[in-house]
């Protein structure tokens, strides 16, 4: 096309071609000459939505939508970019009210369902969770090839607690789009969820790697960096644990220094174990987790994940060198609560686990009830 129409064209072209190589930022002004010059230029209106969503500007997102739409109230496109801005904004109802309009105007267009998605997700609740979910699935349906209809089906399932299902949606996106940082982001957070903090290690540092900025990648990597600490620590108190009541029966069975040697044996083997367990495990974790732990060991939250077994430790040690054993004395005083603070978190963390699952189980159950009642 040649004259007054090809010149527009292409510079909408050029604009969204720098969106698309990341610098959105400088195509913004070539659009805003553009409608400087043709203020009702949709085509222009909706590729500088586009560019200010990649910018990251979402109140003139908004604004330059909704000029769209008041110009061509009947276009999906528009009531889509509206609904994008919106739930950058956490307006979530309007967000809802735009998405439903865009995806009524144009059924056949996958991304209206994805963002119907998305604005049912926000928005929250037993009936719009499961509607988001069959709004994902018909995304699906629509473009199997598209990642994004995998990855919003994956965050459907995961609010149902269908981590199994989720999981396998995250795999097909990642599989469709191995590079995207937010599908591998995903696809640990999932995992984490379950409290899988040793195999969402993994793809927390392979995500930190692809997007080593983001703040929220790099807050879930740490997440998950002091989980997999706690449960190298968790597995890790057992055989301490073992060896200190072991160590406390031997004093009280043998006196003297007969029983100060045969005590310290217990205590040798539980500090070889546990030190053996987690040398073994910690090659196996992810070189950006062991990375993450050893900066945030001044934590308190990473700290006394590794303070609890030095005080187990402690505690065998004063049982060994107790010179009244059985008798009440300061040592077993101090030796005591070393052994059973521990113990007792551990035992705390094995029943918070257990609830979880159970709430995770009853969740899941739930939601498969109100997606059979819903016709799915």
């Amino acid at each position: 096309m040649t004259g007054a129409h090809a010149e527009p064209a292409d510079r909408i072209r050029q604009a969204l071609h720098l969106a698309q190589i990341g610098r959105a930022s400088a195509a913004v002004p070539l659009l805003r000459q553009l409608l400087a010059e043709d203020p009702g230029d949709v085509a222009a209106l909706r590729a500088l939505a586009h560019c200010l969503h990649q910018a990251g500007h979402h109140d003139e997102m908004l604004s330059v939508a909704e000029q769209a739409a008041a110009l061509v109230p009947a276009d999906p496109i528009v009531h889509r970019q509206r609904a994008m801005a919106l739930l950058e904004l956490r307006r979530t109802g309007a967000a809802l009210d735009a998405a439903t309009e865009a995806r009524r105007l144009d059924p056949h267009d996958f991304r209206n369902d994805v963002t119907l998605a998305q604005a049912l997700l926000a928005a929250g609740g037993t009936a719009r969770i499961v509607a988001a979910g069959a709004a994902a699935d018909r995304a699906r349906r629509l473009a199997p090839q598209e990642p994004i209809a995998h990855l919003v089906a994956g965050d459907a399932l995961r609010r149902m607690a269908d981590f199994r299902r989720a999981r396998q949606a995250y795999r097909t996106a990642l599989a469709l789009d191995p590079e995207n940082a937010d599908t591998l982001h995903r696809l640990g957070a999932v995992d984490a969820d379950r409290g899988r903090a040793l195999r969402s290690s993994a793809l927390l540092g392979d995500t930190l790697r692809a997007a080593p900025h983001d703040p929220d990648v790099l807050h879930t990597a740490t997440s998950g960096a002091r989980r997999a600490l706690w449960l190298l620590t968790d597995a890790a108190t057992v055989p301490l644990v073992v060896a200190v009541v072991v160590a406390a029966a031997c004093r009280e069975q043998v006196a003297g220094t007969s029983g100060a040697l045969l005590a310290v044996a217990p205590v040798l083997l539980g500090v070889a174990a546990a030190a053996a367990f987690l040398r073994w495990r910690w090659r196996r974790l992810a070189a950006a987790t062991r990375t993450l732990i050893r900066r945030n060991l001044w934590r308190v939250t990473f700290a006394f994940a590794v303070l609890r077994l030095a005080a187990i430790t402690l505690s065998g040690l004063l049982i060994v060198v107790d010179p009244a054993p059985g008798s009440g004395s300061g040592l077993r005083a101090v030796a005591t609560p070393l052994t059973t603070v521990p113990l007792l978190l551990l035992m705390l963390r094995v029943r918070n686990r257990f609830a979880a699952e159970f709430y995770f189980l009853l969740r899941r159950c739930w939601f498969r009830l109100r997606v059979r009642w819903a016709g799915r």
